[in-house]
């Protein structure tokens, strides 16, 4: 439960972003090894492309970008970069449960036509190259493997 408190200050979205990276990088690296893959990972320096993190499988010309987002329970949608969507990349919105002694965390990605409706919806916040993504547009992801199916 102090997970909880602590993560509820505004002024922690910050650390709570990095957990959530953390937490999905180990979660991959997981998924993909138990495929008997090799996962491939790189990191955005810089937030001007939509998204966090590159993915990929060692043998495999496909590779995934990346926007997570942090879902604490308010939040219903999402702004995303149109080029994101546009290039085939994926949202993957997680949710960390609080609730108990250890937390515990949920993904969930776009659907194909959650893709669609997302692209044809305004942004919460006014901007060209965005679009919003909503809760209904997502469905729970339990293997991450997944997240490569198109």
């Amino acid at each position: 439960m102090a997970h909880k408190i602590y993560f509820q200050d505004s002024k922690r979205s910050t650390i709570q972003e990095h957990l959530v990276e953390s937490w999905f990088v180990r979660d991959f690296i997981l998924h993909a090894t138990g495929h008997n893959k090799t996962p491939l990972i790189g990191h955005s320096d810089m937030d001007l492309f939509g998204f966090d993190l590159i993915l990929g499988l060692d043998g495999s010309t496909q590779f995934l970008l990346v926007q997570l987002k942090a879902y604490g329970g308010r939040a219903r949608s999402w702004d995303v970069h149109k080029a994101l969507l546009l290039q085939g990349g994926q949202v993957v919105v997680a949710k960390v449960d609080y609730t108990t002694e250890m937390p515990s965390i949920t993904y969930h990605a776009l659907t194909p036509v959650g893709r669609t409706r997302a692209l044809s919806q305004a942004p919460r916040k006014a901007h060209q190259g965005k679009c919003k993504v909503t809760k209904a547009d997502l469905r729970e992801v339990k293997d991450l493997m997944h997240l490569f199916e198109r």
